[in-house]
């Protein structure tokens, strides 16, 4: 046989099997499916167990009376009845069964919502404390800053302007009372503020003393809270002022300030007891010079301003420096003499515009006394501000009221204010307008007022950092 030969019988051998094979397959099939057929029309397959709907309970049928037994057709009786018909199996589905969605709970109703500015009646003056005097306070009942509501501390009169007493130039006036604040919890927490000023390494610095402890009145008048040179500073020290003297040269065998009599830089002098004190070493950022006088006060001023402090005039050195104890007696009296107030705050010649976030830019004001009271287990902030027109006053009330609408009223921000230790404050805030004069007070609670204090303490130390005098 040629090799084409058998080439092609090999592929008919193949074909032929083929051909059988196919065969077989469809004469089996055939044969399973009628096998099939047959065992579902003969066979009842229990499926109560692949249903995966729980079982219906059963309905018990009330048996049929008589009356109605009776009036069925006898001949019906006798007919056979057709069979009844096998119930269709009930379909299962192997999909997974779907879950449940969780119903969203409704969001809790805001306090913003239910708690609402007070409508206060025109007071017919420009004064704030007539404004707040109008704010009923319930002493039994918790505020909304989580503390015991008792009566407010006075907030400041528009009539009282720290900036009458000090420098036209100056932006910011602070008068601390640290006779009062030392005896309260607050006090640790705000000498880290006041640490990295000018002002309190220029007096404290390497002393281990600290400022709330060595004075108890301070004055601080500035341009420019981190310029040494736009800065005049006034302190009244606890007891005479050799104490304080001492205290200020820290270490005896090295004192950081070397003190002389005045009368080496003006003849007059010698009988007036005005000391001088310079620090040691090199202090190119911050020159100025410790004065104390015989009244009590010293001051931190800059070598040629010393003269025209310390001029005497017709009435002397010390009559001169009554400004000084008035400053502190004249807003003690417009206070109404309240020892809870701890600091009081003037602010002048602010520029630029007020931001809230999410709101439009706010009118600055002409200026503002801010106070600071230990009350109510927390602290109280009362502020004074005084706009140029009736219409900027009446906007920045209504956008302070938006803005604790809009803060306290949202989830996600009533979140972010709490992790900020704000959301009380802001709940407790009360503002109100009465012509140009804006009035605002504001409550913390103790642990808010920590916080707050702390996070003003890391504030200060950024701010002062990088224009801070160089330590020697």
């Amino acid at each position: 046989m040629t090799p084409r030969g058998a080439a092609r019988g090999r592929f008919l051998i193949v074909l032929l099997a083929s051909l059988v094979a196919h065969a077989v397959l469809a004469i089996g099939a055939s044969w399973l499916a009628s096998r099939a057929s047959s065992v579902e029309r003969d066979t009842v397959v229990p499926v109560d167990f692949l249903v995966s709907e729980p079982p219906r309970p059963k309905v018990h049928e009330q048996p049929a009376s008589e009356n109605q037994s009776s009036r069925q057709d006898p001949a019906a009786k006798d007919s056979p009845q057709p069979r009844a018909r096998r119930a269709a199996r009930p379909k299962t589905s192997l999909a997974r069964p779907t879950r449940a969605k969780k119903t969203e709970e409704p969001a809790p109703l805001a306090h913003s919502d239910v708690v609402s500015s007070p409508s206060l009646p025109d007071a017919g003056i420009k004064d704030a404390g007539a404004v707040l005097a109008k704010v009923e306070v319930d002493a039994s009942q918790p505020d909304d800053a989580g503390v015991l509501a008792e009566s407010d501390p006075s907030p400041p009169p528009l009539s009282l302007d720290l900036h009458s007493h000090v420098p036209s130039d100056a932006r910011l006036v602070v008068l601390m009372l640290n006779d009062r604040l030392r005896t309260t919890s607050f006090a640790p927490l705000v000498e880290p503020i006041l640490a990295p000023t000018p002002d309190y390494q220029a007096l404290l610095d390497g002393t281990g003393v600290t400022m709330i402890d060595t004075f108890d009145t301070v004055l601080i008048s500035t341009r420019d809270p981190r310029d040494a040179s736009a800065t005049f500073l006034a302190v009244r020290p606890v007891g005479d002022t050799a104490k304080a003297r001492a205290a200020l040269e820290g270490d005896p065998k090295a004192p950081r300030i070397s003190w002389s009599a005045w009368s080496a830089w003006s003849a007059w002098s010698a009988s007036s007891g005005v000391i001088l004190g310079r620090r040691t070493g090199a202090h190119p950022l911050d020159p100025r010079v410790i004065v104390v006088p015989a009244s009590g006060w010293m001051m931190l001023a800059r070598p040629e301003h010393v003269a025209e402090l310390m001029a005497p005039g017709d009435a002397g050195v010390a009559a001169r420096l009554d400004w000084l104890e008035r400053v502190v007696q004249e807003t003690d009296a417009k206070l109404g003499g309240d020892a809870r107030i701890v600091a009081v705050v003037g602010v002048a010649g602010v520029k630029n515009d007020l931001r809230l976030p999410g709101f439009p830019p706010l009118p600055p004001p002409s200026r503002g006394t801010v106070t600071v009271a230990v009350a109510s287990g927390g602290l109280t902030v009362h502020a004074t501000a005084l706009f140029a027109t009736e219409a900027q006053a009446s906007l920045v009330e209504n956008l302070l009221h938006q803005a604790q609408k809009d803060y306290t009223s949202s989830p996600t921000r009533r979140l972010m204010l709490a992790s900020l230790k704000l959301l009380p404050a802001l709940e407790s805030l009360v503002v109100s307008a009465q012509g140009d004069v804006l009035a605002i007070r504001v409550r913390f609670t103790h642990k808010d007022a920590q916080f707050l204090l702390k996070s003003v303490a890391a504030w200060s130390q950024g701010f002062f950092g990088e224009r801070a005098p160089a330590r020697q």
